[in-house]
């Protein structure tokens, strides 16, 4: 499920939604809560990641990671927002 999270800053209310990353190919629930658990919830924040450290969150081979195209689904579907 993706989290919402509320700012309220000079009298304003903000709802700020994390990005859903079972848009990516490979990524499920469970992979993507690891991602928010690590303070990763955008997929700007994730495509600015390495595939090692991505590899180490996500307790993945770096080379699914990188067979994956995680960081480039990412950075693609930060592109179209």
């Amino acid at each position: 499920q993706v989290r919402k999270r509320v700012i309220v800053a000079h009298d304003s209310l903000w709802v700020l939604m994390d990005d859903d990353f079972r848009r990516i190919a490979g990524i499920g629930a469970v992979f993507q809560q690891r991602l928010y658990d690590a303070g990763i919830t955008t997929y700007a924040a994730l495509a600015g990641r390495s595939p090692e450290e991505l590899a180490e969150i996500l307790r993945w081979p770096v080379e699914r990671v990188t067979r994956d195209r995680l960081i480039e689904q990412a950075a693609e579907l930060a592109a179209a927002k």
